[in-house]
């Protein structure tokens, strides 16, 4: 939106016209190219279609959001044994709205809305991202706690 490829379309408008664009990519990574040309599928995915997306997303090693990040960080340095980036550079939270001031902003209710009733499998696929990183967090810090306990 911001290279104006989706001139004058809401965010609201841009996932209607690109519906389960995350799952479409689980399936096919070609489906990115297809959707930047408006070439992509121009309906959500059926039902069939949707679990072996999910299955694909079940089967990674890590799942999570790009909200989450800040916090994944110290729990990806650990798995990989990379000497990953200390800090974490992120832009702050978007505000999405076309054409307008801020005033005039969508609500991200309504981009949640909009994504569960235009986007389907991927609002699936954002809860099981969301579930993800949830108890990864969760099983970290709880092994943290333990290392902490048996240092001392």
């Amino acid at each position: 939106m911001n290279k104006k490829w989706a001139t004058n379309k809401t965010l609201v408008e841009y996932i209607a016209m690109t519906p389960d664009l995350q799952a479409n990519i689980l399936l096919d990574s070609n489906r990115a190219v297809l959707a930047q040309h408006r070439q992509g599928e121009a309906q959500p995915l059926n039902s069939s279609a949707c679990t072996q997306a999910m299955a694909v997303a079940s089967s990674v090693d890590l799942l999570t959001t790009t909200e989450a990040m800040s916090d994944v960080w110290p729990v990806l340095r650990e798995l990989t044994g990379l000497a990953l980036p200390e800090e974490h550079f992120h832009e702050n939270a978007k505000s999405f709205g076309c054409c307008g001031p801020a005033v005039d902003a969508m609500a991200i209710d309504e981009v949640e809305e909009a994504t569960r009733l235009a986007a389907p499998c991927d609002w699936k696929l954002f809860q099981m991202a969301r579930d993800s990183t949830d108890k990864m967090l969760q099983d970290w810090k709880a092994a943290q706690a333990e290392k902490s306990e048996a240092a001392q």
